[in-house]
């Protein structure tokens, strides 16, 4: 019997041991993970800057895009309003003859009279 207590106790000396390395393994694995969150949130947070100084950027071009798009529109339309004039200058329109396009005189054309 008492071989069996001395065997038993040689035993929980040894998971004892065994249960101390365990917890000095854990330690460090802590100490590591503290280093990895500290070095990861570092991380995040400078590439959280560089992505909102993108969508700034974008953002900025998007807008400056809009307005060029609406001064080629107001070119555009200043474009082919002086087109149209310029059609009608050149031709004149006979309403009483059912709506003819008949082409100016070249000289009424310049002078900006009109033939009746």
């Amino acid at each position: 019997m008492e071989e069996r207590v001395a065997r038993l106790e040689a035993n929980v000396t040894h998971i004892q041991t065994d249960i101390g390395d365990i917890k000095l393994d854990l330690r460090r694995l802590n100490d590591k993970l503290d280093n990895l969150d500290t070095k990861l949130s570092g991380r995040i947070d400078s590439q959280e800057e560089k992505l909102c100084t993108k969508i700034d950027l974008v953002t900025q071009s998007i807008s400056e895009l809009r307005l060029a798009r609406a001064f080629d529109r107001i070119w555009w339309l200043l474009m082919m309003g002086g087109m149209l004039g310029l059609i009608g200058r050149g031709v004149q329109v006979d309403l009483t003859s059912g709506g003819r396009l008949e082409p100016r005189a070249a000289g009424a054309a310049l002078s900006g009279t009109v033939d009746q």
